[in-house]
């Protein structure tokens, strides 16, 4: 029954693919195994092809691109959040790592984090909040991404940013992959990006637009807000959220300003969906806003 399912998924992988560029999803390597957890006969596949290095989660366009750098240009493919299905987790099984998996309604699956128990917890909670799907935890013993065969390639980079950006099939820097590490490892500070305060910005906005954007957007925001209510029936307050804007409109670092509500995930996950927005390039260069946010369970 296995043997059928794991076919099933490689057959999903090597087809409805075309938003990849020059064929990213490769033909099944010999000698790399499928790891289920269970003592089975293996069966050969590629965990690169559903390893990418680097993932950017696009708000602005309700999308997130997958990003392969193993090649001599940037390869990527782009997919809608309606097109995913739940974010799952797949428990530590002997001695296969707990792994955090981005799964489709065709039933794909893309490796998100693994190893790290506590960056697993923090990015399930992240990325379901941002794209309003449901957590999943599945089984000890089902399909697994991490291989043996490629046990020293890094979890792939996650980033909540605009997938326009020049940014987006780079790297990222040594210093923000600290930055990365520093965060999983139990940094509340709500901030991401730039430090808006290090800057000095000199454009003007039109408070408007800026306001349109973000109200379009207001349905995400306060999914950050009712997820944490479920939890506390009495959680209330405001937010103030302070972010640069360049000046193409792209949202280059934001934080919290001010905060009554005093809830870190609420706080981490409005600034993560701020960071994804695109807005109208302000006059004369980047520009700073302060935005608040106000929330109650009426």
């Amino acid at each position: 029954m296995h043997r059928v399912f794991i076919f099933g998924l490689l057959s999903a992988l090597s087809l409805g693919c075309s938003n990849f560029t020059q064929g990213a999803f490769a033909e099944p390597k010999s000698g790399l195994s499928l790891d289920t957890g269970e003592e089975e006969e293996e069966v050969h596949f590629d965990p690169i092809a559903v390893w990418p290095e680097k993932i950017v989660v696009d708000v602005s366009v309700q999308q997130v691109m997958l990003v392969w750098f193993d090649a001599e240009e940037p390869r990527f493919t782009k997919i809608p959040f309606s097109d995913v299905k739940s974010i799952r987790t797949v428990p530590k099984f002997e001695n296969k790592p707990i792994e955090l998996q981005l799964q489709l309604l065709d039933d794909r699956k893309f490796l998100l984090v693994s190893w790290n128990s506590q960056e697993v917890s923090t990015k399930a909670q992240l990325l379901s909040a941002i794209m309003s799907k449901p957590k999943e935890l599945g089984k000890k013993k089902e399909f697994r991404i991490y291989s043996d065969a490629v046990s020293d390639r890094e979890p792939p980079h996650i980033v909540i940013g605009n997938i326009s950006d020049s940014q987006a099939l780079k790297k990222l820097s040594k210093k923000t992959v600290q930055s990365e590490s520093n965060s999983a490892q139990g940094d509340d500070k709500a901030s991401i990006g730039e430090d808006v305060d290090a800057t000095k910005h000199t454009g003007k906005f039109n408070k408007n637009t800026v306001d349109m954007v973000i109200k379009k957007s207001m349905n995400v925001f306060r999914s950050c807000y009712q997820r944490e209510l479920k939890k506390n029936a009495n959680l209330s307050g405001d937010i103030g959220v302070k972010f640069s804007i360049s000046k193409d409109g792209i949202v280059k670092g934001a934080k919290v300003d001010s905060t009554t509500m005093n809830n870190s995930v609420v706080e981490k996950c409005i600034v993560k969906h701020i960071y994804g927005l695109q807005f109208d390039p302000p006059a004369g260069g980047s520009a700073i806003i302060v935005y608040p946010f106000s929330f109650s369970k009426k």
